[in-house]
């Protein structure tokens, strides 16, 4: 997550990935009705998921470097960076913010640590963890629908 280089800001960016949140959470939601028992049994089912909650956090991280970046010049160099930057410049809630400081940390071992992935940890985030998302996108979509005026020359980083 280096930076440095002014990104302009590009609201289709945003609201595509924020499609893409949508339409993972439409199929996750269509897991949750699964069984502990059964979803641990289904590597299949286990796969999709684990994808979609992929997805969803890739999504997360990219519209909050994006904002940062092209709206503020803000340029974090760690994923919980972007939760905590995010919240600072109340482009989500304080309450939406809290709910996802542990979304670096889980993205990580998702991508990275897949070989001590906890099933029952993704199945418990499947139970408890989608509606944070939601929340994510209403408060992305208030913040765009908010009057901005686009930074000024004494705000572009150098």
């Amino acid at each position: 997550m280096k930076g440095g280089e002014w990104v302009v800001f590009r609201k289709e960016s945003i609201e595509q990935r924020l499609g893409k949140i949508e339409e993972a959470l439409a199929v996750l939601k269509r897991h949750r009705a699964i069984s502990r028992d059964a979803f641990l049994g289904n590597i299949e089912t286990r796969w999709i998921v684990e994808r979609g909650l992929i997805l969803v956090s890739e999504c997360v991280f990219d519209i909050g470097t994006h904002i940062l970046a092209g709206v503020f010049g803000t340029y974090p160099e760690q994923y919980k960076e972007v939760i905590l930057n995010c919240e600072e410049k109340e482009v989500i809630s304080k309450e939406t913010g809290w709910r996802l400081r542990g979304l670096a940390g889980f993205r990580n071992v998702l991508v990275h640590g897949y070989l001590q992935l906890d099933p029952n940890r993704v199945y418990d985030s499947l139970q408890e963890d989608l509606p944070v998302f939601r929340d994510f996108i209403r408060d992305v979509l208030r913040w765009l629908s908010a009057e901005r005026e686009p930074p000024g020359p004494e705000e572009t980083p150098q």
